[in-house]
């Protein structure tokens, strides 16, 4: 590679302009000091590759949403795949954070509606809500008509960072 070339042995003193991607360094043994350790040499590579991390991740989402916005523009939330030919599958998860309102007399009030509305609503509102002021989402998904009217007004849902997976045709596992 050609950043190899670059770098200088650690008994080297490494300027700012010698060097460009730190190389990839396995973990010292536990107990046994290196005994080439330099302390600047190894914070400024630590420095350089933590910023790089950074720089990084955000490449990788930024591409992560583009693709999802072209390829996944009509998917739904959960699991959705594309073809891509020869066997290969892009797997894209949708995903949406779904919070409750933090005013808990909101939502005791919300909660108090749907048990006016019917027996359910009492039933649904014990399963629907965690009093650690959490949701049940996969409840929540199941409420249709009045009840998911009334308890909408105590959910905020935004959307969630999708995630993408290249399956390999050689590792699918067979059903």
């Amino acid at each position: 590679m050609a950043w190899q070339s670059e770098i200088k042995p650690a008994s080297a003193p490494v300027s700012q302009s010698t060097w460009q991607t730190p190389p990839v360094v396995e973990a010292p043994e536990h107990v046994k000091p290196d005994p080439n350790y330099n302390r600047n040499d190894a914070l400024r590579l630590w420095q350089k590759a933590a910023h790089d991390l950074e720089v990084a991740k955000e490449v990788e989402i930024n591409l992560r949403n583009l693709i999802l916005s072209n390829e996944f523009k009509n998917a739904s939330r959960g699991t959705n795949n594309l073809e891509l030919g020869n066997g290969w599958i892009l797997k894209a998860v949708i995903k949406e954070n779904v919070k409750l309102d933090p005013n808990t007399d909101t939502v005791d009030a919300a909660l108090a509606k749907m048990a006016k509305v019917g027996n359910e609503g009492t039933f649904l509102s014990e399963r629907l809500v965690v009093w650690e002021q959490s949701l049940e989402t996969a409840e929540y998904y199941k409420l249709n008509g009045e009840y998911k009217k009334i308890f909408d007004t105590v959910v905020t849902i935004k959307p969630g960072q999708g995630s993408l997976e290249l399956v390999d045709p050689a590792n699918k596992k067979k059903k």
